[in-house]
């Protein structure tokens, strides 16, 4: 039982690393994207931005699941243990 809730532990911080990625590439995308002078910004820096954001969302989707995972797991643990 205690490494299953390590596990969800482990899971719970991956997702505040995903939840804080993705913020920092929203961000730095709204800054290219906010610059007056379209020709200051290379259109590659903004396609990566762009690709930096769905990456993260990526991220933050995977340690969504890999925390539900382990909340699974770590459920099924105590139900095993309270039927002994």
């Amino acid at each position: 039982l205690e490494q299953a809730v390590a596990s969800v532990e482990m899971a719970e911080a991956a997702l505040q690393v995903a939840q804080v990625a993705i913020a920092d590439e929203r961000q730095r995308l709204a800054l290219y994207e906010a610059v007056p002078d379209k020709r200051a910004v290379s259109v590659d820096e903004v396609a990566r931005r762009r690709f930096g954001v769905d990456r993260a969302e990526a991220g933050l989707r995977q340690a969504r699941a890999t925390l539900r995972g382990a909340q699974a797991q770590a459920d099924t643990i105590r139900t095993e243990l309270e039927r002994l």
